[in-house]
């Protein structure tokens, strides 16, 4: 399965150069040769076109997971079953009834660590009691109050995409069940077609 080259290259940069307690093993694209430029500027010798051959390397501990939706509890499967500790990227799936078979394979993996990954989670701005910000800064001026802007979505979350990181290394490190879950992904999934539905018939729809 292939990943968008800015985001894979950002993660894989983060893991090898910005996470303290990981190293950067391996990397698997679907498109090989971007997935060998990315490698070449990190000094990556393992590059893969095959999940299950890089999962298969003695040398992989953890699997990061950052393809699109529609593989991800495809790539779960494939990295759990082969022993391998588990961060994804959200969402869980595109649909509550994948969602429910990542609950099934994780729950038959209990000593395997598997965290998913919803950065907002580990930003400066999101605290409970704060009110959340798109930017980081305020700045006030005899101009005024501003806001810090960022060029694109990955610059804005960069530091909480490093941090989320660092957070599954210290679960993996620990051996802990690690937070968010598997359990928040299809919780977060329910919500968002519950969601969907009460735009769509115009009511307010009521969650068990």
């Amino acid at each position: 399965m292939e990943s968008d080259v800015l985001v894979m290259s950002m993660h894989a940069c983060n893991i090898a150069n910005r996470v303290p307690g990981m190293e950067l093993v391996a990397i698997c694209d679907g498109n090989t040769a971007r997935a060998k430029e990315v490698a070449e500027e990190l000094n990556v010798e393992a590059v893969y076109a095959d999940p299950a051959q890089m999962c298969a390397d003695p040398n992989v501990e953890a699997v990061a997971i950052f393809t699109n939706t529609a593989s991800h509890v495809d790539m779960i499967k494939i990295a759990m079953e082969a022993g391998k500790h588990v961060f994804c990227e959200k969402p869980l799936a595109e649909n509550v009834e994948k969602c429910l078979k990542a609950e099934e394979i994780i729950k038959a993996h209990p000593n395997q660590v598997f965290m998913l990954g919803f950065m907002r989670r580990f930003d400066k701005s999101y605290r409970i009691g704060a009110t959340p910000s798109s930017s980081l800064v305020e700045v006030l001026s005899e101009h005024g109050v501003c806001h810090e802007c960022y060029q694109d979505f990955v610059s804005r979350w960069h530091d909480a995409y490093i941090t989320e990181m660092e957070v599954f290394c210290d679960y993996v490190a620990k051996g802990e069940a690690a937070e968010p879950n598997v359990y928040d992904g299809t919780k977060a999934t329910r919500v968002a077609y519950a969601c969907k539905e009460s735009f769509l018939k115009n009511e307010l729809l009521t969650l068990d």
